[in-house]
Order: C-alpha cells, then sequence, then structure tokens
C-alpha cells in the first residue's frame, strides 16, 4: 500500500467499486466506471480499489496482483479478496493526498466503512457518491424495511452530511433530494448536486446481418443480472401472454437463486409457442454480436439509473421494449421500441404481439433507427463535458480546502 509517490499528484480521484474490470458479471457500474477512465483519463489520474473476484465468483482474476496498484487501461486498480484493503491499511490510504474520493453505491458496506474511516480520520478531502439508481422506488422497494432503516440511521448520525451526489439524470436527482434534501448551495460542499449522464464508450462488436425475421415469428433477448429488481419474471408473464412463435433467451449470471425458482415455476406453465432458455453470463466484449441475433431485447426492470445494456441492445439492431423506470425515453416515436409503466402489463403484451407481426422490411426499419439513436447517443459529447465539469468542480472544491 506504499503509494507516497502516487499521492504528491494533483487531480487524482480515489475510486471505490465493489466490482470492476475486468469482472462483467455486475453490469452497468462496471462499464460506467470504466468508461469514466477512459474517457476522462487524460484529464484526471483515477485509481481504483476493488475486488479481484467478480460477482459471484470465488476464484481471482486470472493473473491478478493483489496490494499493489497495477496498470488498467488510464486508470489503476488496487485488487484485494474483500474489495477493501484491511482497516488500517484503508486508513492509510485515505491520508493520502487525494483530491476527491468518489464512492459507487449508497448501500454497499465498502461506502459505509470508507465514510466511517473518513470521519474517524477528520478528513476533509471531498466525496462525490454516485449512488447507480439505488434510490428509484423499484429499487428502494426490494428489502423496504432494513433499507428504510439505514436510511434513517445515515441521516441521524450524518453520514453523507459532507457528500456531494452524482445524479445521471434530473430524476435521479429528485430521487435522492427527497431523502438527502440540503439545497445544491450548501456549504458542504462545490453544489450538493451533480447531474451527469453515464458515459459510455463505443460497445463495439460485430456488426451481424440481420435475423430472418418472419410476421408470426420473434427472437427475444434478456440480458441482466437474475436478481428481483431486473423483473425477469414480469418478462416471462407477458411473454407468455403474447400471440405467435416466440423464442427467449435469457443471458445473464444468476445471482439470485431463490429468485430463478419463481421464474422457473413461469416457464413451466409457459405455453408450447414460448421457448425459453437459460443462457448464462456472457462477457462484455461479446454482448453486442450476441444481441445482434436477436429482434428483440426484453428489459421490464424496476429501475436503472442509465442501462447501458439498452445502448448495447440499440446498437446491435435490435427492438427496444422496457419499463419506464430508465431514463431511455421517446423510443416508440423514434420508431425502434417502446417504455411503458409496469402496471400497465397488457400494453407490454400489445408490443409483443406487434412485433411478432413484424415481416422482414418493416424490422429492418425498427433496427435501423435502433442503430441510428445508439450512434447519436455515442456522438454526442455533452455528458462528457458534464462529468468533467464535476470532477474539476470537486478538485477545486479540494484545492480550495487546502
Amino acid at each position: 500500500m506504499n503509494g507516497n509517490d502516487i499521492c504528491n499528484m494533483k487531480r487524482r480521484i480515489l475510486v471505490f467499486s465493489d466490482y470492476y474490470l475486468p469482472g462483467y458479471k455486475a453490469g452497468g457500474p462496471i462499464k460506467s466506471i470504466a468508461s469514466i477512465v477512459e474517457m476522462l483519463g487524460d484529464d484526471f489520474s483515477f485509481y481504483v480499489v476493488t475486488s479481484a473476484k467478480d460477482l459471484g465468483e470465488l476464484q481471482r482474476y486470472e493473473g491478478i496482483k493483489l496490494g499493489e496498484w497495477v496498470k488498467v487501461g488510464k486508470g489503476h486498480v488496487f485488487y484485494t479478496d474483500s474489495g477493501l484493503p484491511p482497516w488500517n491499511d484503508l486508513m492509510k490510504l485515505l491520508s493520502g493526498n487525494w483530491s476527491c474520493v468518489y464512492l459507487n453505491s449508497f448501500f454497499s458496506s465498502h461506502t459505509i466503512k470508507v465514510l466511517l474511516a473518513l470521519g474517524m480520520l477528520r478528513n476533509k478531502t471531498p466525496v462525490l457518491l454516485a449512488p447507480r439508481g439505488e434510490f428509484s422506488p423499484g429499487a428502494l422497494n426490494l428489502k423496504r424495511r432494513k433499507k428504510q432503516c439505514y436510511l434513517a440511521v445515515a441521516r441521524l448520525m450524518g453520514y453523507y452530511d459532507r457528500v456531494c451526489w452524482h445524479a445521471s439524470t434530473p430524476r435521479e436527482q429528485s430521487e435522492i433530494s427527497a431523502y438527502f434534501p440540503l439545497p445544491p448551495d450548501s456549504r458542504r460542499g462545490p453544489g450538493r448536486f451533480f447531474v451527469a449522464g453515464n458515459l459510455s464508450t463505443n460497445p463495439g462488436g460485430v456488426a451481424n446481418p440481420l435475423p430472418e425475421k418472419q410476421s408470426g415469428q420473434l427472437r427475444v433477448a434478456f440480458l441482466s443480472r437474475v436478481a428481483r429488481k431486473k423483473n425477469l419474471h414480469y418478462a416471462l408473464k407477458v411473454l407468455s401472454e403474447a400471440s405467435g412463435s416466440i423464442a427467449f433467451d435469457i443471458w445473464g449470471p444468476l445471482e439470485d437463486q431463490a429468485y430463478w425458482h419463481e421464474c422457473q415455476a413461469i416457464i413451466e406453465t409457459a405455453p408450447t409457442t414460448l421457448q425459453v432458455i437459460q443462457k448464462g453470463p456472457i462477457e462484455s466484449k461479446d454482448v453486442v454480436t450476441m444481441l445482434g441475433k436477436y429482434h428483440l431485447f426484453l428489459f421490464p426492470t424496476l429501475g436503472e439509473n442509465f442501462g447501458h445494456v439498452i445502448l448495447e441492445a440499440m446498437a446491435a439492431g435490435c427492438a427496444i421494449l422496457i419499463s419506464d423506470a430508465t431514463p431511455w425515453r421517446g423510443l416508440q416515436e423514434k420508431g425502434y421500441g417502446w417504455e411503458i409503466p409496469l402496471s400497465r402489463p397488457e400494453s407490454f403484451v400489445a408490443a409483443l404481439n406487434e412485433a411478432v407481426s413484424w415481416d422482414a422490411a418493416r424490422f429492418a426499419e425498427v433496427s435501423a433507427a435502433a442503430r441510428t439513436a445508439a450512434a447519436a447517443y455515442l456522438e454526442h459529447a455533452g455528458n462528457v463535458d458534464a462529468n468533467r465539469s464535476m470532477f474539476a468542480a470537486m478538485v477545486n472544491f479540494s484545492s480550495n480546502a487546502a
């Protein structure tokens, strides 16, 4: 943990994340942080502390060095078996000359430990926290009593009094401020809230020829962790009520085995016109190529602050059918999908029936619109500028505080 040569430089961002590269099973947060590092790595020096194992894995990443800074892309990463160094080493690390501490996840035990350590050190380094969608109503309703108890204790004890917040959208800012309503001009930081959209590097992958499409048939993909928040059982229920011949493939790690058993019960009673296959995890580099083999991406999530997989599905040329609990809006008007409230399952079924009815020519139109929308998002520089300004404000606050 000796990093004196590291800690003497300016514009240094110390990042804590439960999972990071080369992991992929934890999904969007890994991609969000990796994109920040790669797209802003020429402006700031990022140092990521994380686990040496992927989500749900017992084995470390192959060839990983523990307990030292290693170069990964434009950043440096410190891998530990638990995701955090031992307490004394954590205290030493946080005592370094950092411009900002960047936390990812509100409810992670790692975030709580880092905040406690900073409090014990009376460390004045500014703290930026990205909840990654954890304050959405759908996310808060999962294990609600436990979360509400922690929120009450956290506010009472003042754990987050000096934290600045990174919201991906104005909607997420409103969700956070419902619980931490200090005004944006708070003297505790350089603006209580920052709204900076999630960054995403080019998803890559191979541009496949369009999959064959006939009216009456549909190939549908789901890609995410199999966990209650991602709402796979809802997807299975609406698919079971749709018409036509539907092939539904489930991609992603089985994070919650009890929840998966609930989903299996629905699969066992599904009509014979619905064929369901559980495919398992897939590496990030293969996602777009894989999704390019499907007509539609179905993702009735309970809440996302961004949804990298939605962008990847668009880049692959899939039609998109999602809940309205994400920032993606106007899909139907733009010609490549639907965002529908979960309270309207009949509308999900109607959208599926419409997609089933498409012929090859109609699907080609939808697919082209999806790819155009993905390219437009990736070419938009506004989110990069907003993230750069956010970290610059944190660094400036650190300089002024010194």
